[in-house]
């Protein structure tokens, strides 16, 4: 079986790097996930359209880009960009 670093460049980058230990696979990972902070953090860069509704943690350095939707609770590490009209559900990590 592979280690769980076989899947990523860089497990150190992770924004919830305690949903990876002791794991294989990446899929595992959606099991045990918990994203149970209750209130936002923001330090990227938002456009004033994008539409956040509940928790989200979101990284220095991250460009939403407009018309985004990002429904809590979401975590989006630090130096990422999202695209207009994206839609980011709930429990996503990125």
């Amino acid at each position: 079986m592979k280690d769980i670093n076989y899947y990523f460049e860089d497990m150190g980058a992770c924004p919830c790097l305690e949903a990876f230990q002791d794991i294989a696979g990446p899929w595992e990972a959606l099991k045990k996930k918990k994203l149970d902070f209750t209130e936002s953090v923001i330090e990227g860069e938002l456009h004033p359209s994008v539409v956040v509704s509940g928790p989200v943690k979101i990284g220095k350095g991250t460009k939403i880009s407009p018309y985004v939707v990002i429904e809590g609770p979401v975590v989006i590490g630090e130096n990422c960009t999202i695209r207009p009209f994206a839609l980011i559900r709930p429990g996503t990590i990125m």
